[in-house]
């Protein structure tokens, strides 16, 4: 199901030469069967990026973007997937919020980064398996 993240970013603005980007598309994919979520909700969330927030990604989401949509989607003791983790901000959110986490990222340098992100949730980062896998 295509969601929409509307945001404050004017990041592609350029002023009378093109219309400023003021969202972003992502998919919402779910394991049948279906079932409820566990609120109202309509398919565009707002969030801004947030001028307080260290970007350590390109494509990084506001961490409290993530949690709305595991809020709406899952249970505690669920199980989050993120197929392309990025800095790990839907991890580290989803762990917060009870939730168990996998998640997959092929570049080195961004795995590392989900490593540090997620051990600070977990202060000494024993209790979040964490691991490389070739492919």
């Amino acid at each position: 199901q295509p969601l929409f993240w509307v945001k404050d970013s004017q990041v592609n603005y350029l002023p009378n030469k093109r219309f400023a980007v003021n969202y972003e598309p992502f998919l919402f994919i779910y394991k049948p069967p279906i079932r409820d979520l566990t609120g109202a909700s309509m398919s565009t969330f707002h969030f801004n990026k947030g001028s307080d927030v260290t970007k350590e990604h390109p494509a990084q989401k506001p961490e409290a973007l993530y949690a709305s949509l595991i809020e709406l989607s899952s249970i505690k003791g669920e199980t989050v997937l993120d197929p392309m983790a990025g800095s790990g901000m839907a991890l580290v959110a989803a762990k917060r919020m009870g939730r168990n986490v996998i998640g997959i990222e092929l570049n080195e340098e961004w795995y590392n980064l989900i490593k540090i992100n997620l051990s600070k949730v977990n202060g000494d980062g024993k209790s979040t398996k964490i691991r490389k896998e070739e492919v």
